[in-house]
Order: structure tokens, then sequence, then C-alpha cells
């Protein structure tokens, strides 16, 4: 069961006990006057460093892993209310344990990715696709996100499954790369989520209330050129400003309160063009986005003292995490850090609000003030450790000698 639901079932009984009512309903399910928090958290560009481990090196590495940004995902669900974990991307590749499950000792359909099994344990919420998903072909990917692709494969490639395979537990989302066969995206372009949140009504007593969040989700056009090999001819890609302004006024039709962008890029002012590799300074000024959830450059937004040239733009507040009035976050690499944007909503007219005057933006590290480091969560590890211990072996397995 997904972390989420068992805390809303454990939350409404709680509430029963305490005499909680349902808020009131009004134009669209929620009274006027009723308040929630809502925490938005983000890991982006784990590659694939579950465990606080270089494999190449095989020692501890403290300073990575995703085991320790558990630790911040269970920190930030103990102090918001209502909480919703999202990944960015660029997640399946990058250690030596992803080689080895893709590549070495190839996955069974019925076998689930190392990453994808930590992260269903943590009760992810949706997840967008970075370009470096595309890394070990499009059958590869079909196969461990329990996708079915309409494409003709390029030669080589190993046919896609003809019943889907196990995936991960939550919806992964990809709006702009498209089948040449149908035309159609890869992957669902956006999802709504159902929720209900812990509120507080007009009258400061408990209640719980509805919540529709649209999430869509995009990923840089550069992977035609990137991963040539595996996608000339195949798929091709529509431009990330157009699509969000097709999709996001139909998240608003069919009911989305909030909608999310989880774009894997960063942020560029440059004139733009739909092959742009990070448009999100243009994705930011269509009307409807409510948070931005980005990443791809490996680097920290919001952060005050950044010298970089994207986090300089005009109606881009470096301090405060803002990108044309649009909270928005980039949460680090390689598990370092959590993404946070903490939102207050409010009801009004029968529909939620973001009140953005108490809108907080902020980038967790998994390094404390005194340098040293939060402890993993052990779970994580525990759950994967067979999967490491493979890992291993196969790192320090011989590929030759000489006697020279």
């Amino acid at each position: 069961m997904n972390r989420f639901f068992k805390f809303v079932v454990v939350a409404a009984a709680i509430y029963a006990i305490a005499g909680c009512t349902t808020a009131p309903q009004g134009a669209r399910g929620v009274a006027d006057g009723t308040r929630a928090e809502l925490a938005l958290l983000e890991t982006t560009d784990l590659h694939t460093n579950v465990r606080s481990f270089d494999y190449f090196k095989l020692a501890e590495d403290k300073t990575i892993g995703f085991e320790r940004t558990a630790t911040l995902i269970t920190q930030a669900r103990n102090q918001f209310a209502n909480t919703l974990l999202f990944d960015n991307g660029d997640t399946i590749q990058g250690t030596a344990l992803s080689d080895y499950q893709a590549q070495v000792s190839p996955l069974a359909c019925d076998q689930g990715l190392a990453m994808y099994k930590v992260m269903n344990d943590l009760g992810y919420d949706a997840g967008g696709i970075g370009n470096h998903e595309f890394n070990y072909g499009l059958s590869f990917l079909s196969q461990v996100t329990g996708s079915r692709f309409n494409v003709d494969l390029v030669a080589g490639e190993k046919p896609i499954p003809a019943q889907p395979c196990a995936g991960p537990n939550f919806p992964l989302v990809l709006a702009n790369v498209l089948s040449v066969k149908d035309r159609q995206p890869l992957f669902k372009p956006y999802v709504i989520l159902d929720r209900t949140l812990k509120a507080v009504g007009s009258d400061g007593k408990p209640v719980t209330a509805p919540l529709k969040v649209g999430v869509i989700a995009f990923t840089p056009p550069k992977i035609l050129d990137w991963d040539k090999r595996w996608l000339n001819g195949v798929v091709y890609t529509d431009g990330i400003k157009e699509l969000a302004e097709k999709y996001v006024p139909e998240m608003r039709a069919k009911g989305a309160d909030l909608v999310v962008a989880i774009s894997h890029g960063g942020l560029d002012a440059n004139p733009y063009t739909p092959s742009m590799e990070n448009a999100n300074w243009y994705l930011a000024q269509v009307p409807g986005v409510d948070a931005m959830l980005i990443g791809h450059s490996h680097q920290i937004f919001p952060n005050a003292a950044s010298t970089m040239s994207q986090f300089n733009l005009p109606n881009v507040d470096k301090a405060k995490g803002f990108v044309h009035g649009v909270p928005t976050v980039m949460a680090n690499f390689w598990g370092k850090s959590l993404g946070v944007i903490q939102m207050n909503l409010v009801a009004k007219d029968g529909k939620w609000s973001v009140d953005k005057t108490k809108t907080v933006v902020e980038v967790r590290s998994i390094q404390n003030a005194d340098r040293s480091f939060v402890e993993p969560l052990a779970s994580v590890a525990k759950s994967i450790e067979a999967e490491h211990q493979a890992t291993i072996t196969y790192v320090k397995t011989p590929i030759g000698s000489s006697d020279f």
C-alpha cells in the first residue's frame, strides 16, 4: 500500500476519535476558509546511488546515497501534515549496480530494479523520466518501468515483452517523447493524483479535505542526439513549452487543484526553441503551473550564493527559489539532498489556492551543519542487500592477467 494512503487511513481513524469531520463541500468540494499545509518533496539525479557506497573504490562514501536521503524524507513526513514525494529522473543509470542489473545479469520480466524497489518502499507518489533513462535502450526502459511502448525498435534491440513487466508502484509520466509509429507519448503525459489532506476548517477545527494534483513531466529533447543509436527514427520530441500550454489547461479542466511540473532540465533565457535542453525558464511562464521540480544540472536551487548563470537570470529569485513567481527546487544529485517546497493552501469559492506569501522553498542536505552526516535509513540497505553484494562480486571479478 502507498505510504501516503497508509497515513490517510490512520489519520482518518484518529480524527474520528478526536471528533474530526470532513470539510463541508463547496463548489469544488472544499469549504471556504479551510487551510492546509502541503510539502512537495523532490529527489533528482539519484543515478542508482542507493547506498552510501563507491563501487569502484569498494568503500563507504557518506557524502552520497538514497539511504540517507530516505532519512530526510522520513523527517519531512514527520514535520509536515501532508507530503507528496516525487522523483525528477536520471534514476536508473549511473553506478555499477545499475550496469549489473541492465547488462551483466539482466533482470527477468518479473524482477524489479533495486532503485525502484527502495523507492516503492518509501511510497513515491509519481516520477518523471530523465535523459539517462534512455541509455540502456527502449526495450530495457519499457521492461523496468512496467510500460508497453508502441515503437519499432532499432536493429539489435531485444523485443519488448508481450506483457508489462515489473515496474515501480508509482506512476511515471513524460509528455514530450513520442513514438514515430503512432505519434503518441511513450508514457502517459500526465497523471492526476487524488489525495485527502489533513486540514483545518475556518472554525479552527481539524477536518479532512480532497485535493487533486496534476503532475506532468518533461525530459531534455537532446536525448535524440545523446542516445541516437537507440532513438533515431524510433521516437521524436515536441516542445516543452508548447506541450505545457496544451496539457496544463487539460489537467485543470479535469479538476486539478494544483499542477506540478517535473522537468528534467535547468534554466536558460536564450531565445526559446522546441529543442532547448533547459527550457524551464519558459515553462515557468505557462499559466497554471503551481510548482516546478527541476534537475539535470546537478546543482542546488535555491542557493543565494550561487554564481551559476542559469540562476542569475531575470525573474529568477535564487535566494527564495522562485522562477517567474513559480516556486522551484533543484535538489542536487546522487542522493546528496532533498528538495522541499512548503505550500500553504487556502480554500476560496470552493477551490484551493496557494498563499504564495507563505511558500518556502529549500534544499535539505544529508550533511549536517557540523559536517557530520545524517544516519541512513536502515531498511533501504536491507531491502537491496542481495543486489548490492552481487554487484560487489561483479566489480571484484578479474578481467585478465599480465606478467608485466
